[in-house]
């Protein structure tokens, strides 16, 4: 049965046939369920195919599914396919997610990607989501960005986070974001938060 599914969702002409196949091999689990649905995320042409394939790979959970979400995260032209994938990698969670949503929140083109992106690394905690999340405050274009940026690095709350909110402090050209960097400063609480409020 799986490998009819597994042809369906590859061949048939048909875009309800191929999203009926998806929701079906999702069902299935297993292997060979998951590869097809790797190969439906990565090649279909319709997005709404290559949506429910990314549902479809949360919910299978097998082990490669996570290096194959984050080859759809970097390539996908579509920012909503793009979406799911950021959410179905913080669910799945691994360290190759961890290094899929640091690419995304430097990388990505679409801003709601780079904010769901920021949020999913506020839950991975960690030195490397730490280190994503400065490079977002101190270089991302976008102020909603950079704010939820600043509300990540206070939850995460690693070493080094106060000295990076500190920079952003001394240079963010938006006062919205300064605030939020003042009040994690403070919610923080160390020696190093005395010193960058002070200056």
């Amino acid at each position: 049965a799986v490998d009819a599914l597994a042809k369906a969702v590859g061949h048939d002409d048909d875009i309800e046939v191929r999203k009926s196949a998806v929701q079906a091999l999702q069902d299935a689990r297993g292997s060979k369920a998951a590869r097809a649905l790797v190969a439906s995320l990565l090649k279909d042409q319709h997005v709404d195919v290559r949506k429910l394939s990314v549902q479809a790979l949360q919910a299978v959970g097998r082990d490669g599914v996570v290096g194959a979400l984050a080859a759809a995260l970097g390539r996908d032209r579509d920012e909503g396919v793009r979406r799911l994938v950021v959410c179905a990698i913080h669910a799945l969670g691994s360290d190759k997610a961890v290094d899929a949503l640091a690419k995304a929140v430097g990388h990505d083109d679409d801003i709601e990607v780079r904010k769901s992106a920021v949020q999913a690394l506020q839950d991975a905690r960690g030195s490397k989501a730490a280190r994503a999340l400065v490079a977002s405050l101190l270089k991302d274009q976008h102020v909603d960005v950079r704010k939820l940026s600043v509300q990540a690095l206070q939850a995460v709350g690693r070493d080094g986070v106060v000295g990076a909110l500190a920079a952003a402090l001394g240079r963010d050209r938006d006062e919205g974001v300064r605030r939020l960097v003042v009040c994690a400063i403070h919610a923080l609480g160390s020696d190093k938060a005395v010193d960058a409020l002070a200056k």
